[in-house]
């Protein structure tokens, strides 16, 4: 029998002490319950770390090998084509029927690196809001419990603030819906990621969404940018750690003149729509962009949020830049005179050092 459940199921990982490794969990009809290991195999596996971001599975585990779980069994005699996306896209014996214990319960160990991206929603501006945070394809939000500014200063620095100004509990942006995925978070401030501090597990606690925390970032965040190509391509956006791609609604010329010269291109030649330089994968993370025509980069231009759901990877945009660079792309640094220094060249974003020109050493110029 193949049963299929909704878009918004999630699975997780439980009692592995890493990340990476656990029991599965999956949740159904408002609760948490575990998966038996009959017919548990790599296949299956694999399907867990791929919706949890990872790369692949490393090992299918049986008999309970992270501990039983508690509550409902809610899948058995799962089996998994090698394209599924989701465990719940699988087949298997009906949610909640089966007829096996606890000590049955399955359990994966993934490979790979995986960023879960946070973002913040309901605020008046970009640089604030309430903290979501996506895990097992799906946003949620962070418990105020114990929250304080260091667990605020690694969500700003991992969105390319400054630092942060203020938190905000008592869900200040409006109460969230879905997972609270994260309670009790404790950051030493130092981390890169919120996923790297220490809290009580995925959707573990009993916190409500009247209690959704938020924070207030200071300054404006830098959005780096590339192209799938040299000159032209898809345009690609890093977000929260993590690359996406540009939704083509309302896509024109005056936003792809503002990605070229983020880019260090003097202007855009076009600008496309419908994927025409191939789909890309993972989040659309911006959608509605409107830029005016005389932004220096596009995070000065307006657009709907992070994160449409409603915008495909069909409708990927793309840009074609003209070939000719800024003239202030070059530049010297650190010399003692206008001839000499560290050459620098300005690419998306930053200046990056190419090498260091000693004293003794000059840099000639020569013009035509």
């Amino acid at each position: 029998m193949c049963w299929r459940s909704g878009p918004g199921t999630a699975v997780r990982l439980v009692d592995g002490h890493e990340p990476n490794r656990g029991r599965v969990e999956v949740f159904w009809s408002s609760q948490w319950g575990t998966v038996t290991d009959d017919s548990w195999d790599m296949t299956d596996a694999t399907v867990v770390c791929k919706q949890l971001g990872y790369e692949r599975a490393s090992s299918a585990l049986h008999y309970a090998h992270f501990g039983e779980g508690l509550g409902p069994i809610w899948m058995d005699n799962v089996a998994c084509s090698g394209n599924k996306k989701r465990l719940q896209e699988c087949s298997f014996s009906g949610w909640g029927s089966h007829s096996d214990s606890h000590y049955e319960d399955a359990g994966v160990i993934c490979v790979g690196q995986v960023t879960y991206p946070v973002r913040l929603v309901g605020g008046s501006s970009r640089n604030e809001g309430r903290v979501e945070v996506e895990y097992s394809g799906l946003w949620g939000t962070v418990c105020q419990d114990e929250w304080d500014i260091k667990d605020a200063n690694v969500v700003c620095h991992q969105l390319g603030y400054s630092k942060p100004i203020s938190i905000k509990v008592n869900a200040a942006y409006g109460r969230g819906t879905g997972h609270i995925w994260m309670q009790k978070v404790d950051c030493s401030g130092d981390e890169r990621r919120l996923q790297d501090c220490k809290f009580d597990g995925w959707a573990v606690g009993d916190c409500g969404h009247n209690k959704d925390v938020g924070v207030v970032c200071s300054g404006t965040a830098s959005i780096p940018l590339r192209l799938s190509g040299s000159s032209s391509g898809r345009v690609d956006v890093y977000y929260s750690g993590v690359w996406g791609t540009i939704c083509d609604d309302s896509w024109d010329i005056l936003d792809a003149s503002a990605v070229c010269r983020q880019l260090a291109f003097a202007s855009a030649a076009a600008s496309y729509i419908n994927s025409a330089h191939g789909a890309g994968s993972g989040h659309t993370w911006m959608h509605n962009v409107g830029c005016r025509g005389s932004e220096t980069s596009l995070s000065q231009c307006s657009f709907s949020g992070w994160d449409s759901s409603l915008c495909s990877h069909k409708h990927d945009a793309g840009v074609a830049c003209r070939s000719s660079v800024a003239p202030t792309s070059l530049r010297l640094v650190g010399g003692s005179s206008h001839n000499k220094g560290r050459l620098e060249s300005y690419m998306p974003t930053a200046w990056l050092h190419w090498r260091n020109i000693q004293e003794e050493y000059r840099l000639r110029v020569w013009s035509r």
